[in-house]
């Protein structure tokens, strides 16, 4: 009964271990739903007001609002400044007047944080009208190593109404340190996003009462086997 108690108890506390240990991650499809207390303005990339249409070659340093230095890379090594109609130069499916990033040829956009945050995302569009595509998001711990990934499907309009998909990655932890944003198939020709929204507050954790549940159920079930074996015991002639 002693071993079997101890089997149990230690069963429960490497379950335990093993939700508290790694951090969660999670998906995020509104903007609303991550809750960003910061943002990456392509307005103002490096904090300075740019004009609508400025080319942008090789590695970028970007700036966000509250002081937070990244990186922006890309494949194709070419980006541009733009503005969602009416008076910019995109025709998409962002609210009007957004500044938008757009990411030349079939590519995809990381940015490398200098401090890790706890959620990043933003909205996509093809440079294709009345397109559908597939927009993917992954995240990066600062050893390299995959945190999670996500995609969605999307659709390209020109409604400039704010419907384009927004597709985000948060953690438990302040420890994504990298993020890319892809979206495929372009036709080879790229595709636009919306301001970077991040957040270094942490996604919560899992609700403790599957751990509560968890811990009622070894006891519930310790309790049954022990009940089992007074009663065998007390037919022993």
């Amino acid at each position: 009964m002693k071993l079997l108690r101890s089997t149990l108890v230690s069963l429960f506390s490497a379950a335990l271990l093993m939700l508290t240990a790694h951090a969660q991650v999670v998906e995020f499809t509104s903007q609303s739903s991550l809750a960003p207390n910061d943002v990456i303005n392509w307005a103002q990339p490096d904090g300075t007001p740019v004009p609508v249409g400025t080319v942008l070659s090789g590695q970028q340093t970007v700036l966000s609002s509250l002081g937070l230095t990244a990186s922006l890379t890309s494949p194709s090594d070419s980006f541009y400044t733009g503005q969602q109609n009416p008076g910019g130069n995109i025709n998409g499916n962002f609210s009007p007047g957004a500044a938008l990033l757009y990411i030349q040829e079939d590519s995809s956009a990381t940015f490398t944080f200098a401090s890790p945050v706890s959620a990043a995302g933003l909205q996509f569009a093809i440079d294709a009208v009345n397109g559908s595509f597939t927009a993917q998001v992954t995240a990066y711990a600062t050893d390299g190593g995959v945190l999670g990934s996500f995609s969605e499907n999307g659709e390209t309009t020109t409604a400039g109404d704010n419907s384009a998909i927004f597709l985000g990655i948060g953690s438990s932890s302040a420890n994504i340190s990298s993020v890319t944003f892809s979206a495929s198939p372009t036709g080879g020709e790229g595709f636009a996003i919306s301001n970077l929204s991040l957040s270094d507050i942490a996604v919560p954790e899992p609700d403790t009462g599957v751990l509560t549940f968890a811990g009622v159920a070894g006891l519930i079930s310790l309790r049954r086997i022990k009940h089992q074996r007074q009663g065998k015991d007390s037919h022993i002639e």
